[in-house]
């Protein structure tokens, strides 16, 4: 009882913290909020030939400290689509409130998987075509539970056992200007809150981790002996998975957050799976995590 009380105390206020920290932002960011705008309105009026990608920050975990946005840019690069990616700290610049969104020939498309199918559309990529029915229907699966486990996860981490791990390397790579501190706290407040909701359903976090772990284990046996989630060559499903590994591998300390995270650090399979992905995807991935791009 008494370690729920610290905890609950403890949530509070950091989501108190955050709340004042986004009362600033509103106060103080209308110049960056122009500044958005303006290149926001720049790409839907001059796009050209290339794709206008706005993500969440990066950060020194991934290219981006939305897994959402990893996974899309991630699929630019490997259906080698001409992009040019712009760090958003503004969601009410997208036609959804939520990023990752891109803009292509006066277009605007928000959401991953909306994102993904789109450009595959547009630009009949054949990534997945040599799939099956069932292999579709594996990967949809799989990615709806990463996608979910891994929420919360994140939340897990940047909340409170791993915190002292996880913020040096968003702090790192956010220029540690004013606003860019008060959108990170802001980023936070809204993951938290959003877990809270869950939390009034009686659901566990035990419950969250071990349904996680399983999660881990069927990407884990999935792979095998293959170099990606169904043969030879990466799929957009495979976009999704490596995004929501990529931070797990990054982040030395893993093994101290949980034991999905632990099991996912020491995994050789999923370590290897994230190394040849990151060859293919992205082999400036250290300029990206130190914001060098």
């Amino acid at each position: 009882m008494e370690f729920d009380h610290a905890l609950k105390v403890v949530c509070a206020a950091t989501v108190g913290t955050a709340l004042f920290v986004s009362a600033c932002i509103r106060l103080f960011s209308t110049a960056r909020r122009q500044r958005q705008v303006a290149v926001f309105c720049n790409a839907v009026c001059q796009d050209g030939d290339y794709v206008s990608l706005f993500i969440h920050p990066r950060w020194g975990l991934s290219p981006s400290i939305s897994p959402s946005c990893t996974a899309v840019e991630t699929f630019l690069r490997l259906a080698k689509i001409p992009y040019k990616a712009y760090v958003s700290c503004e969601d009410s610049l997208a036609s959804s409130p939520l990023l990752p969104c891109i803009v292509y020939r006066g277009q605007c498309v928000a959401g991953t998987v909306s994102i993904i199918q789109h450009l595959m559309g547009v630009f009949q990529i054949e990534m997945d075509d040599e799939l099956n029915g069932v292999q579709h229907a594996i990967g949809i699966a799989l990615r709806s539970m990463l996608v979910c486990g891994s929420r919360f996860a994140l939340r897990h981490t940047l909340s409170h056992q791993a915190l002292i791990h996880t913020v040096p390397h968003a702090m790192s790579s956010l220029d540690a200007s004013l606003t860019s501190v008060m959108h990170f706290f802001s980023w936070l407040k809204v993951d938290i809150l959003s877990v809270g909701k869950l939390r009034r359903l009686n659901l566990l976090e035990d419950q969250y981790e071990n349904s996680y772990m399983r999660d881990l284990e069927a990407v884990e046996a999935l792979i095998g002996n293959k170099p990606y989630l169904f043969g030879s060559e990466p799929t957009s499903y495979d976009c999704v998975v490596y995004a929501m590994l990529l931070p797990i591998m990054r982040l030395r300390e893993a093994i101290f957050v949980n034991e999905p995270f632990a099991f996912a650090a020491q995994s050789s399979v999923l370590r290897g799976y994230v190394q040849r992905m990151s060859g293919a995807a992205f082999n400036d991935l250290e300029q990206l995590c130190c914001n060098k791009s």
